[in-house]
């Protein structure tokens, strides 16, 4: 479906594109990206702005791997975001 390798997309999926039904989630939401994941930053917005009262964090010292390369702040951001969401269930 994606084609030889994620760099190089020319499978039936490589115009798949649902940027426009991002807002149609309603469940809470954390999108994280590190500062230099090849999921960039801006690839982070576009899916933050889409779904209603999500939360953003950008690990600053990662690329693709924030809960390994920032595991201690990566943990304490997972564990505070859960926390909120069951305290408003």
């Amino acid at each position: 479906m994606n084609g030889p390798s994620q760099f190089h997309v020319t499978g039936v999926i490589k115009d798949w594109d649902i940027v426009d039904r991002l807002s149609e989630i309603r469940a809470p939401t954390l999108v994280t990206s590190g500062r230099y994941d090849e999921a960039t930053p801006a690839i982070a917005k576009t899916v933050h702005q889409g779904i209603k009262e999500s939360e953003w964090v950008v690990f600053e010292h990662s690329a693709h791997m924030a809960h390994v390369e920032e595991a201690e702040r990566y943990m304490r951001v997972l564990d505070e975001f859960l926390s909120r969401v069951e305290a408003r269930t």
